[in-house]
């Protein structure tokens, strides 16, 4: 009986870890990183009769499963400091949204990077292609340099 009792743990015990296994695979299967990117471009108005010049670029990863959002920005030629930087969504491109993630630092200064926590229907958005990230100016108090979040790098 001992012996049969002992291959019967030790069975219960395989299916379990392989079931455990499974699920694991499973689920690192469906999470994944997504990469995005984004080229920041002058949106505001003449100012000045100067042309506006600035540029930069965003790089960010989001986590799927996590929702874990990791964002990098550099940019460059603003018109005056940067007065604020959103990210936006969802919008497609050339539409206005309301904001997702406020960044609140004292000062706008570039490199410029974060980390945020997404709600699963921002993570759905933001991988589809309709977030946008603006730097506003003084010059530009309704943004300056836009750009859209694609997938890819």
């Amino acid at each position: 009986m001992g012996a049969f009792l002992m291959n019967s743990f030790s069975a219960a015990n395989r299916a379990v870890i392989a079931t455990f296994v499974f699920l694991c695979i499973s689920a690192d299967a469906h999470a994944k990183t997504v990469s995005l990117h984004a080229v920041l471009k002058p949106v505001g108005r003449q100012v000045s009769r100067e042309e506006l010049r600035g540029s930069g670029i965003v790089t960010a990863t989001v986590e799927t499963d996590s929702g874990l959002f990791k964002y990098q920005v550099n940019f460059e030629h603003l018109a005056n400091p940067a007065t604020a930087a959103d990210f936006h969504g969802p919008a497609t491109p050339g539409r206005d949204a309301k904001v997702q993630i406020r960044i609140m630092v004292p000062t706008i200064v570039t490199p410029l990077g974060g980390t945020a926590l997404l709600h699963p229907d921002q993570v759905r958005d933001l991988v589809e292609g309709r977030w946008y990230f603006d730097i506003h100016t003084t010059r530009n108090p309704e943004g300056e340099l836009r750009g859209q979040l694609v997938p890819g790098r």
